[in-house]
């Protein structure tokens, strides 16, 4: 189950369904990782993009992970040294685009909860 606010419920079979009503609010609560991955992954196909974990954090007590960071596989821009003139080699398309649209999400205890979104 997915509860966002003490006040909606989803069952897991509907959260790729009614994900994108809730967008617009901060403070969904997953389960577990796997539900929050796939969920936002399935929001992410919906919206035409694709995801990537750009970063994780682990706790330093517990070594767990307490912190993950989903971006667009688009996020960011190609590095300098494959944008030089002088090149011998042909690049590729530019698949970079900069695109900022995010998901973070924190352990907090039992659940997993969004806590940024950009979209």
């Amino acid at each position: 189950m997915v509860r966002l606010n003490q006040t909606r419920l989803c069952p897991r079979k509907a959260i790729q369904c009614h994900f994108h009503m809730w967008i617009c609010t901060w403070g969904l609560e997953f389960n577990d990782l796997d539900d929050a991955h796939s969920c936002y992954n399935a929001f992410s196909r919906r919206t035409s993009f694709s995801i990537q974990t750009n970063y994780t954090r682990l706790s330093n007590i517990e070594r767990s992970l307490i912190n993950v960071e989903y971006v667009c596989l688009r996020e960011g821009s190609r590095r300098d040294n494959f944008k030089l003139k002088e090149r011998a080699r042909l690049d590729a398309a530019e698949t970079k685009c900069e695109c900022k649209e995010m998901m973070t999400i924190k352990n907090d205890g039992d659940k997993w909860v969004v806590f940024k979104f950009v979209l």
